[in-house]
């Protein structure tokens, strides 16, 4: 009965927050499409691609709701959770990201109360709670995976741009132009930073916290050197492509020596899920026991817990960074 009491607390603090956020979204919405009408007077006429609107207005709050965005301000992972979301590529703001992850929470946090185990609601709780997080950091690496892959490409594109008699910033253009998502994106971006005045090197070095990549920082720190000590960026340009493709060649070859690893990985992770549900219909009485029993109940959250732990330790092995 108290489990109860305590799902249905949490569910209508869980109601109220998303009934406050919604309302206030509301009354800011006529404001936002004001700011997109402004906007829009000083794009181009025809139809853009998404991301390839210039920074007009750059938007780094958290929250469209004024009061919802200063509480995000007072905690230092909100930066760090927006940022992850702008790597991702994903518009979201952190506000309907934390109501995802309170929802997913709640979701484990009564599966958990239904099997009639605290220590179960709590565990499948905080573990729902980040599903949210660990799909956003999915998406990151799958983009950043896109870029590296297309990357060399765009370098060999700059290098043949400046060979031709084009400044940097026209290459930069080109490939802004030309190259595929993710990489014509975020230099497209790059571009209009610039545009607007800002540094070479300090756009650049946005594109790097905006894309996690070790072959961008290369790039980077070649421009970087080469407006201080000068040479033949082109010639440049052209050798860190073949390092970019080399360094992916390698990563192709270590993907293949840990597709073991990986494999198991897998199999450890489903098997157990797999033979708990042959059995609830082959013999439902047999697994019961772990539903419906305290020592049941416990030994299913210590299995739950050392599933995670073999997840992180398998990961952790395999995992090899090259620097």
């Amino acid at each position: 009965m108290i489990e109860i009491m305590i799902g249905a607390l949490f569910f209508s603090i869980f109601i109220i927050i998303s009934t406050i956020f919604l309302a206030l979204r509301r009354r800011v919405q006529g404001l936002d499409t004001q700011i997109k009408k402004k906007v829009s007077q000083y794009s181009d006429s025809q139809k853009l691609k998404p991301g390839e609107v210039p920074f007009i207005i750059k938007d780094e709050s958290y929250s469209q709701n004024p009061l919802l965005n200063r509480v995000f301000e007072n905690f230092k992972f909100s930066k760090k959770l927006q940022r992850l979301l702008d790597q991702a590529g994903n518009p979201m703001k952190l506000d309907r990201l934390f109501i995802y992850m309170i929802l997913f929470g709640l979701i484990g946090f009564f599966l958990g109360i239904k099997m009639g185990s605290p220590l179960l609601a709590i565990t499948f709780g905080a573990g729902m709670l980040l599903l949210p997080v660990l799909n956003i950091k999915i998406l990151k690496s799958k983009r950043i995976r896109n870029f590296t892959k297309e990357f060399p490409d765009a370098i060999d594109m700059m290098a043949d741009a400046i060979k031709s008699g084009n400044a940097f910033n026209k290459a930069l253009l080109m490939v802004a132009n030309e190259s595929p998502d993710p990489v014509g994106i975020e230099f497209r971006k790059t571009f209009e930073e610039q545009n607007l005045g800002i540094p070479l090197i300090e756009a650049l070095t946005n594109l790097s916290n905006r894309v996690e990549s070790l072959d961008l920082k290369l790039f980077i720190t070649a421009v970087s050197l080469q407006k201080d000590t000068g040479g033949n960026l082109a010639e440049i340009l052209n050798s860190i492509s073949y390092t970019i493709r080399e360094r992916f060649k390698l990563m192709g070859q270590i993907r293949v020596y840990t597709a073991q690893a990986r494999f198991s990985a897998f199999v450890v992770g489903s098997l157990p899920i797999a033979f708990i549900i042959f059995i609830r219909i082959i013999n439902p009485d047999y697994i019961n026991v772990l539903f419906y029993e305290p020592d049941g109940k416990k030994l299913l959250a210590l299995a739950v817990i050392l599933q995670i732990l073999g997840f992180l330790s398998i990961k952790k092995i395999i995992s090899i960074k090259l620097t």
